[in-house]
């Protein structure tokens, strides 16, 4: 007989930036590096948030566990574990019913199932999700090799609730592109069902962060933007198949997906209603890919509209112009809003980049 459950809580969990050698090094006195030391809040986790956040209200707690934060205390700690034990037990007042977390990256999948393990030990009982880019391409041996109970591949916001949804009815899961130990016999090709329009969704949950801690670093050594910058998403999705990306196997290539100008104008009066910012950075994969979108994107920038508040003149950065797609006039729009350019040059061998990054 299925029981519904009350009162459900769900734990986000964000990694540091930095191996589980990195972590352990500097807990014997070493330093961590510039990477790892950066700050750059979970996107895709804050997006996850306010999803739920409208979809279920009050009826279901959110608390976050931020690693990226918390490692610059790891020196108070005697070991990793204690570390690991202490920031989730101070996240939450009692176990959560779900714990999700996200793991972008391979370097982090030592640490990953470190935290898995102890959180397992922990709270039996607790239900424990991980989704991300690299999370999406190992499915398989998470399940396998870990004590995680679900993994979702690609997008998650759909997806999530739809889980949360189960979990709070007491039902079984079989949510498309989650997956779990009873589906080791699969092929993990599907996907979780992708929002296609991103004006409706909401915009990130920033009060499930210490917002302030995260805009009051300076992250000059990353992509050239200076204190107080903020990221955002404008799109999703990348139209190339560059064998050394994997943000393919998580954005179909079929479906790249552009937010309005207006709905990024509102988030940007939002955060600088909020914190002030003027200064951003956009973590869109290929921010140049449609010209005529980037110069009406600058233009944003560059000049406001008497319904918003922020100011003109505001600055961003990106995670680069793709060099193939870069033209005088995209140069002109971006030279009148930002004073460098990033190129991701992937490969200085010509051979390398027609033959083998593609």
């Amino acid at each position: 007989m299925n029981r519904k459950r009350k009162n459900t809580s769900i734990c986000f969990v964000t990694l540091p930036m930095a191996s589980l050698t990195s972590l352990t090094s500097l807990l014997n006195g070493g330093e961590l590096s510039a990477s790892a030391q950066l700050k750059s809040m979970s996107m895709g986790t804050l997006y996850l948030s306010s999803y739920i956040k409208k979809e279920f209200g009050s009826s279901l707690n959110q608390y976050m566990c931020d690693m990226l934060l918390e490692v610059d205390k790891l020196y108070e700690y005697n070991s990793i574990d204690d570390f690991i034990i202490e920031t989730i037990k101070k996240s939450v007042p009692k176990p959560p019913d779900i714990i999700a977390i996200s793991l972008m990256f391979m370097f982090n999948y030592k640490f990953f199932k470190k935290i898995v393990k102890i959180y397992k030990l922990l709270w039996p009982s607790t239900t424990i999700v991980v989704g991300g880019i690299h999370a999406s391409n190992t499915c398989k041996l998470i399940l396998q090799s870990t004590d995680t109970d679900y993994v979702f591949r690609g997008e998650g916001e759909i997806a999530l609730a739809k889980f949360i949804k189960n979990h709070m009815n007491g039902e079984n899961q079989n949510v498309s592109g989650v997956y779990g130990k009873k589906d080791l016999s699969s092929d993990f090709k599907s996907v979780c069902e992708t929002p296609n329009d991103l004006d409706k969704l909401p915009y990130p949950n920033w009060d499930l962060i210490d917002l302030s801690a995260y805009i009051n670093q300076s992250t000059e050594f990353f992509r050239g933007s200076g204190p107080k910058a903020i990221p955002l998403v404008g799109s999703r999705g990348c139209p190339y198949v560059c064998s050394f990306c994997s943000i393919r196997t998580v954005f179909p290539r079929n479906n790249i997906r552009y937010r309005s100008m207006d709905n990024i104008r509102g988030e940007i009066n939002e955060l600088y209603k909020r914190v002030g910012a003027t200064n951003f950075v956009f973590n869109d994969d290929l921010i140049n890919v449609k010209e005529s979108r980037f110069i009406e994107l600058c233009d944003v920038f560059k000049n406001n509209k008497p319904e918003y508040e922020y100011p003109s003149n505001l600055t961003f950065n990106t995670q680069g112009l793709h060099c193939n797609l870069i033209n005088k006039k995209t140069i002109d729009a971006y030279a009148t809003i930002s004073g460098h350019v990033c190129l991701p040059i992937e490969h200085g061998s010509q051979y390398a980049q027609n033959h083998i990054v593609n």
